[in-house]
Formats: C-alpha cells, structure tokens, sequence
C-alpha cells in the first residue's frame, strides 16, 4: 500500500547502527508481517556489506519501473544507519520519483532520516533526471567528470524545479482529488482491481489477473488516456498541476469503461469524449515569440517601432477589449498620480504601500521604464521599473551585485486592481516591461518574489528567464507560515557571445545561423524536452534522416543517443547480444570515449577502467607497425568484442594515419573484432576533406561508430550485422534531443549547401589564424581542414579564444566562428 510511515521501536535506529558488531542478530519481537520482510532484505544486504565487496547502495524509494511499489520510513532509516556504520555511500535514485513526483521535492525526504540520537541524515548521493530535464547528480563533492548536456535542458529543469517547490500544497491537494476517485473505481471492482496506492501526482492500481495488463495498456490511446505498466499486474499513472476536476473525471471515467470491456467483457458502445478548454498558453507563446523577435532585432542593430511592438503585445492578451497599454513617464505622471495613490490603496495593506514619490521618481529616471494599462478609461494595471540605486532601502538590493550599474531595473511595484484579474493581466504587465527593457538595451530587471504566497507571479518571472540570486529569509515580518523571498534577476538584453576557436563540438551554430524562422519553429523544442523515448515530431524524424543520409547505405542504421558516453553503452549492449561470449575491449592511450559511465570510462581512462580493456599505445608515425603487431597478439585470442578508435583526438586534435586505420581494419575483419569509432571529433569534413565522416570512406568504415552532434544529441551507426533491430531495445529516457539535433543540422545544411564556400572558408581561416600566430613565442602549428593545434606562448586575451589542454592550445570552431573570425 502506499503508507509509508511505520510504527518502530525505540531501539529500531540504534540497533542497525550496531549492526557491524561480528555477532550481530536483530532481537524484534512483532506480529507486523512487513517489519518481518524488512528484516529479512536487511539482513541481506548486511551480509553483502560484510564482505566488504560493496561500496555504494542504491535505491529507488519508490520502485517504479519494478511495479509502483513503495517502502517505509522504518526500512530506510534502518538501511541509512546501517550504510553509515559500514561507512558505505548510499544513492538515492530519484531519476523518476524527483522533484515533486510525490509531496516532496525528493521523494526519500519524506522518511525523515535520522540517527539514534535524533540528528538528521541525508543521502550522499541522490540522481535525478526526468522532471530535472537533464541528468543530475546532487552530491557533496563536484564531479570530476567530463558532461555532456544543453543549457536549455538545465534551465528547464530549474524552472520547474522551483515552480513546483512552490506548489507543494496544490501537489497534496491533486493527490486529494485523485484518492477520491480512485477508491469509487476501485469500490466498483473489488473482485479484479487490488492495491490502490497514491502519493502527489502518482497513483497504481494492480490487476488480479495479469493477463489484463497487455489488454488495458493496448487500448489506453483509443481511450484518449496514457499510462505504462509496471512490474507484472501494475498499471501506473501520473497526474500534474494542470488536471483539472474535469480531466480527473475523464480519466477516471475511461478507467470504468475499459474495466467494463476489458474485465466484465461488456461491449462499450463509444469512449467518453471530452474536449479540453483551452488555456491561456498560446497567449503566452505568441508574447515570448514577440520578445525573443524584438532581442534578435536589438542584438542586430536594427530600428524598432516601440508603439507597434507594445500594441501588437496589447493585442495578444487584450484583443475582445477596449484598452491601451502605453508608458508613464515624467510627462504625463501627474495625470495617474491619482489613480496609482488609489491603486495602493485599494489593494495592498498599510504596510505593503509604496510612497507615492517613490513611483515619481522611477517615472523620471532616464532609465526608469513604467508601464500602465487602461481598460475601459479606467487605469487597471501598472508595472513600475528603475535602476537599482533608487530602490537601496528595499530588503536585499544593496547585496545585488549590479547595485551601481544604471541598466539594472528593480521592480517596485506590478499591481492590477481586483475587478480585473483573472485576464492575465500580470504577465501582459511584466512581458511589457522585459520588451521596453530589451528595445532600450538595458541589462536585467530584478526583484523579489514571497516564497509560495506569489508562487503565480515568480511563475511569470521564471518564464521571462529570472534565476534566483538570492534567497532571504525571514524577510517578512508577519506570522505566515512563509516569509522568506526569492530575490531574482532576468536578463532583458542579448550579448553576442565571446568568440572562442574550440566550440565547434558543442556548439555547431552560432547566433548568426539562428534567424527568426529557425527559432520560431525551434520554440517547442526549447520548451519541451523532445526525445524519441517521449514523442516525436515530423521535424525531428526529419533530422534525422538527415544524419543517417550522409553515411554509406550499408551503416545507415543506429540509435540515437544523449552524448558520447552512452553511445559507447549502446554499442557495447548491441555487440554483446550479437557477439556472445566475447567479452574484452580494447582501445589506445590518450583517446575519449566520454566518461558519464562505467564503459566509456573504462575506454577512456585505462587506470579508471571498470570492465576489461586493453590500452595499447597512440598510433603514431613511429610505432604504428609495433602497435599493430601488439594489436594482433591480443585480438588472435577471439575473446575481444571491438577495438574502439578515435581517428581525430578530440583531447589533442592530432589524427590517426589512414595506413593505421586501413590495417586496423584488416586485422578487425580477420579475427572476428568490431572496429568502432568515435567520431565525435572527425565529423563533418575535419579528418578528410573529401569526407563527412570517415565511415565514408570504404577503406576505412567501420562495422559500428557514434558522434556526439553538441548538446543533448548524439547518435550510433552500424552494419547490419551489428544493429539490434527490436524496437524499444535500446531507448532510454534521454535518447537525443530535438532542439540539439535541430542546431546541429542547421549546420550540416549550411556545410552541404555549398561545400566549395565552406572549404575556401576553411582555408581562409587557417591561413589568417597563422598569420595572428606568426608574432609570438609559438613552438608548433599543426592546422588542417580548419581543425589541429599549437603550442608556445601568447598573450592573454588569445588565449580565451582557445581550449588549453597541456601546453597545447587546441583549435575546433564552428563554421560560423571561422567566418566570425574572418570578419574580426
């Protein structure tokens, strides 16, 4: 069931505490059936840490894939104490329990752990991803490894993080709602339906008979509704902020009749239908698609028409309504003195007013930017902005690290009167502001937002970008039950970004590549985490033909990946179901493979290696025939499932020879070994001229490889000898993502457009890049194909432009860097 806070005795903490004494044997007496299984799982996992064999434990605390099954507060504290003493980490998986799935932002929280004398414990470890957007490992020491993630998915997943921090009461509530529903249904089907179990936005329910499970899950999208099975009888379903008492109905409606016809075997003559009202979204959609249209305007230089951006910003939430947004300034203050006086004193509290000189004085600042709205003559809203300094007796802004720059906005005030909420009126208001801010080129409004008691405005704000800056607490003095505030801060203007000569992996495009038309289309992807393991668009299937048809038809086949470290897992599962019992790898010092998991690891770091991996020495000209001639006394054996390659180092941007790679290959084919590359690096002409990728060239393709695209997306290509053809396989839960998978074809498009401007580019590049280099201390130049690298010394400020690695500087650009250099 889902009560997961258990009755244990006093002893119940101290005891597995002492559970590292040699003669250890848990003395607790109970008729508790639960309590005796927990014993029993502990106990089994006390004589694992015993062994000393163990150095972590991990744990779902709530077990979701395996069926929806929840444990106690007694089994975990019990479990934590007893890691403590065999001074063993333990790791919370909250891949999909985290942030907020349950009424905690972490799940495991809600066990309150602690030791035997009362104090708090915690995880060392907890991972989360899913609602996070992109893998997360909170721990208390900063991971040493190399990652690879989109800064989109980052800020996804904070902007989440904290607007569903906010609702915690709204997530019980939900829960409220849907327990209420679910004992009716399963009241109305004692005999087949068992096990109900809710917490926040999850809930289960368990079929009597199994065979049922396949049944309801093929028919769930006839019945307009999605849910997965878990474990053997478990049906699981998640709910979110944005069901309403209708959805619910729904859901729970469709529910009866496919119990109807599934269990009872009655014939359902039609599904419920149920069309959603539409909400508010599209409105904001169109009022960020203005403000993202209006930075690229001011980022380019270009002349805006104010009046018209405001009105068509009017228009967007206010078209069925006679209204007009416009600026107060020093010019017509006076006229609505009096009915900002009104405003304050019809909303807020004595103790919550603004001094109406206060409003005055941001009115005349030159760069104060107050907005106000009238609705049927009447003043309705007002949003009132200036720099920081005016503002030095409100609570936190003098701790503001732009406290002196005059193009940082406090908000001070965004009011709209009682008769007219409910119209959205607070984000035309704050959008009204961050669009005058970015037509004006200022650099960022701040502000303060009440923790939970203005949860919708922060919303408002975390939508036009804010970040928490600071957190003050106690900075209300009342007696609700929360005073703290976000102190936030959101950047109104874009910066063309520093250039840098060694981003061409992770970043393929630059802001240039980015017109309107691509980031109008990219919008969803930015704002949704689209992946193949979700749903999919037209556009991202179509991208990926793209990637798949610039390899030779026989590799035209893969998976797409995360980044390179899973790309490496991918390949090595489809080898090892293909291969049998072949088990060794084998790889050269010096090359990456990625370093998110024990494989790629392992290939990466031969003194790092988890799995059996042979590191022969890097190829180079003088050893080549020697690495070779090791290479076959190791692969003869037969126990070898790949030789994994980089033909370009992305860590040293030096290439293998093509006669390596040739032989390589031979000796691969003859002993039965998959060679695999990472092309990471070599992609997109950089190792040959003449070549996308090197698996273009018959001599030297490969039976598998994979490249990391930047961001989020990567991919695998194989033979068909290799490629694991069953659907589902091979997918996970970051399996690429299409806002980095659009980037990355933007840039391909551009390369294959016009390959000659491209190549002319190149060379123009490395001769110019030279020629800046010709001054200086340098040592070695090494430049091809607009990649390769240098050493010796140079001045300061060139030395952003690159990646230091050793005493190497290393040289990648994107082709919209080599043609930014050019311009510079």
């Amino acid at each position: 069931d889902d009560n997961i806070w258990r009755e244990f005795p006093d002893d119940w903490i101290e005891s597995w505490e002492n559970s590292v004494r040699r003669d250890f044997q848990p003395k607790f007496k109970s008729t508790d059936e639960s309590i005796e299984k927990e014993i029993e799982c502990l106990m089994e996992v006390r004589e694992g840490l015993a062994s000393g064999d163990i150095f972590a434990i991990i744990i779902e605390p709530m077990q979701c894939e395996g069926g929806d099954r929840y444990s106690s507060d007694r089994f975990h504290n019990a479990l934590v104490a007893m890691a403590n003493s065999f001074q063993v980490e333990i790791v919370y998986d909250e891949v999909q329990t985290g942030i907020h799935l349950g009424r905690e932002f972490f799940w495991h929280k809600a066990f309150c752990l602690r030791d035997s004398l009362g104090n708090p414990r915690f995880a060392d470890y907890v991972g989360t991803a899913k609602k996070a957007q992109t893998g997360i490992v909170v721990s208390h020491l900063p991971s040493p490894f190399h990652q690879e993630f989109h800064a989109a998915s980052v800020m996804r997943g904070y902007v989440q993080s904290i607007s569903l921090d906010q609702k915690q009461q709204a997530i019980i509530e939900l829960e409220n709602r849907t327990r209420t529903r679910l004992k009716r249904l399963m009241e109305k089907y004692p005999e087949s339906l068992t096990k109900p179990r809710a917490r926040g936005m999850a809930f289960a329910i368990e079929l009597k008979d199994k065979q049922w499970v396949p049944k309801f899950v093929a028919k769930r999208f006839e019945y307009g509704l999605l849910y997965y099975p878990a474990g053997e009888s478990t049906l699981r379903f998640r709910t979110n902020l944005a069901f309403t008492d209708d959805d619910l109905d729904f859901l729970f409606g469709q529910l009866d009749l496919l119990c109807q016809e599934i269990i009872q075997g009655k014939e359902v003559v039609k599904p419920l239908e149920y069309q959603r009202p539409v909400s508010g979204v599209e409105k904001v959609y169109r009022a960020q698609n203005l403000l993202i249209e209006t930075k690229f305007e001011v980022l380019r230089d270009q002349k805006i028409d104010q009046k018209k951006k405001l009105e068509d910003l009017e228009g967007i939430f206010l078209s069925e309504l006679k209204s007009k947004l416009f600026v107060i300034n020093k010019d017509n203050f006076e006229k609505y003195r009096a009915d900002i006086q009104n405003i304050q004193e019809t909303v807020y509290e004595p103790t919550r007013r603004t001094e109406i000189e206060l409003f005055k004085n941001a009115c005349e600042h030159e760069n104060g930017i107050c907005m106000g709205l009238e609705i049927e003559g009447e003043l309705a809203a007002i949003a009132f902005s200036a720099p920081l300094k005016l503002f030095r007796l409100e609570k936190g802004v003098r701790r503001d690290p732009h406290f002196e720059d005059e193009k940082s906005l406090y908000c001070m005030d965004t009011t709209v009167i009682d008769r007219f909420r409910g119209l959205q009126l607070g984000k035309l208001m704050k959008f009204s502001l961050s669009l005058i801010a970015a037509i004006k080129n200022m650099n960022r409004l701040q502000g303060r937002n009440r923790d939970r008691l203005a949860s919708s405005m922060l919303d408002i704000n975390l939508s036009l970008g804010a970040k928490e800056l600071n957190y003050l607490e106690e900075d209300y003095l009342d007696d609700e039950t929360f005073r703290d505030t976000f102190y936030y801060t959101s950047n109104t203007s874009w910066e063309r970004p520093e250039a840098f000569l060694t981003g061409g992996i992770e970043s393929p495009i630059s802001y240039e590549s980015m017109d309107e038309d691509f980031v109008v289309d990219s919008l969803p992807a930015v704002v949704n985490k689209v992946c193949l393991s979700n749903f999919v668009t037209r556009d991202f299937l179509t991208d990926l033909d793209k990637v798949f048809d610039l390899l030779p038809k026989e590799l035209a086949r893969g998976y797409t990946t995360s980044g390179q470290s899973e790309g490496v897992d991918k390949i090595i599962k489809s080898l090892w179901l293909k291969k049998g019992p072949r088990k060794k790898l084998m790889s050269f010092n010096d090359m990456f493979f990625g370093s998110a998991s024990f494989f790629s690891r392992s290939l990466s770091d031969s003194e790092d290696a988890f799995f059996d991996v042979t590191h022969l020495d890097r190829p180079n000209g003088s050893n080549q025939d020697q690495v070779l001639n090791q290479a076959k006394k190791y692969l003869q054996d037969g126990h070898y499932l790949a030789v994994f390659v980089e033909p370009l180092l992305q860590n040293s941007m030096e290439p293998i020879e093509e006669s390596f790679l040739v032989e390589l290959k031979k000796l691969c084919a003859d002993t039965g070994t998959a060679l695999v590359y990472n092309e990471t690096a070599s992609q997109m002409y950089r190792y040959h001229s003449d070549y996308y990728f090197v698996a273009n060239n018959p001599a030297l393709a490969p039976d598998m490889g994979y490249a990391y695209l930047g961001g989020q997306a990567g991919f695998v290509y194989s033979n068909s000898e290799n490629f694991l053809d069953k659907p589902l396989m091979l997918i996970s839960t970051w399996d690429g993502d299409e806002f980095s998978l659009d980037r990355y074809c933007l840039a391909l498009e551009q390369i294959k457009s016009d390959k000659s401007s491209f190549d002319k580019v190149r060379s123009e590049f490395n001769q110019k890049l030279v020629e800046l280099l010709g001054p200086y201390q340098t040592e070695r130049i090494e430049l091809e194909n607009g990649i390769g690298f240098f050493s010796g010394r140079i001045p300061s400020h060139l030395q952003t432009l690159f990646r230091q690695v050793g005493d190497r500087f290393l040289v990648c650009p994107s082709y919209d860097e080599m043609k930014n250099f050019l311009k510079r």
